[in-house]
């Protein structure tokens, strides 16, 4: 399942399956429900900001595979898969991976959890008024 638009801005995808479901836009009651139901959260992106969904999959306890890019390595790093998102081998065999070995794939949900406890928006908050009030 494929949360968000089918294709990236104005390029439509152009090879879909009927495997794979795209939801379009969901709320966020329907976002939460997502993360508590997915076995695993995986964010194969060329291009990353900062790689929020990666902090929120963490918050529900999911272990994630994501590309070795961007912001999404520093934030992946030892808790979770890091892959070569231009890589058919390397996202088969982070998915396989995390598919196979509940020992890994405990330990990434575990590690992630704890790391994502640091994000919130009270912590959000008070660095801004710090940056603010200069």
């Amino acid at each position: 399942m494929i949360v968000g638009p089918v294709g990236w801005g104005d390029v439509p995808a152009t090879h879909q399956s009927s495997a794979v479901h795209f939801t379009g836009f969901v709320t966020e009651i329907e976002l939460h429900a997502l993360y508590q139901l997915c076995q695993f959260f995986v964010l194969p992106s060329l291009w990353e900001g900062f790689g929020y969904p990666v902090i929120e999959a963490m918050q529900h306890k999911k272990a994630v595979a994501a590309s070795n890019n961007s912001s999404l390595k520093e934030l992946v790093e030892s808790r979770g898969i890091l892959f070569d998102p231009l890589s058919v081998f390397d996202i088969s065999a982070s998915l396989s991976t995390l598919m196979n070995d509940n020992k890994v794939k405990t330990d990434y949900e575990q590690s992630g959890y704890e790391f994502a406890k640091q994000f919130t928006w009270k912590r959000y908050y008070e660095g801004l008024m710090k940056v603010i009030s200069k």
